[in-house]
């Protein structure tokens, strides 16, 4: 495994082995052992037999593939998030400031796709989905759609989302609900 590990995925591992009491090349090794090529099969796997949360699970299942956002340096993954829509950056990085002004802790961890906003829990998803579309995935469940806060389908990785069209757009609305996805968790 990389060495350049993110400080998120490291508390993320700590975690599991913290639970289970076995350092994680235990479960890369296991799972590497069954040589089955199908990601939710060994994640289901993990869950069913070892009772694995799913974030754990999945995490292990990542980590035994090398062509993962857990084997990149920082610069290779942002890379990888914006490419072909790197006109989303100043936007990604005006919400991340704004996140951080309000003096909450999260941590930041860029996946191949997108960023993923984290405390002890994921919190949300800053998303480049399109050239014409950055999405905020959001988790705030029971919470009630209104403004541009909608309903994700059910079993989606967050709740809700926000969906901009504009670079230069207001984030305002934003901020207000991952301020309160974040104090949710505290």
């Amino acid at each position: 495994m990389s060495q350049d590990l993110n400080a998120g995925i490291h508390s993320h591992i700590a975690g599991l082995e913290k639970k289970t009491g076995q350092p994680i090349s235990y479960w890369v090794d296991m799972v590497r052992s069954w040589n089955e090529p199908k990601h939710m099969a060994n994640v289901k796997r993990l869950k069913e037999e070892f009772g694995i949360g799913h974030g754990h699970a999945n995490m292990v299942v990542h980590l035994t593939k090398e062509n993962t956002s857990l084997h990149m340096d920082e610069s290779q993954v942002e890379d990888s998030v914006f490419k072909g829509k790197e006109h989303w950056k100043p936007l990604h990085e005006r919400i991340v400031e704004g996140l951080h002004s309000t003096g909450l802790e999260f941590e930041l961890s860029g996946k191949k796709k997108y960023y993923s906003i984290r405390t002890s829990k994921q919190v949300a998803c800053l998303v480049p989905a399109t050239k014409r579309r950055f999405e905020v995935w959001i988790n705030i469940k029971g919470q009630e759609p209104v403004g541009n806060l909608q309903l994700m389908k059910a079993g989606s990785m967050c709740s809700h989302a926000i969906h901009l069209t504009e670079e230069d757009a207001d984030i305002s609305e934003v901020l207000l609900w991952l301020e309160r996805a974040v104090q949710r968790t505290l």
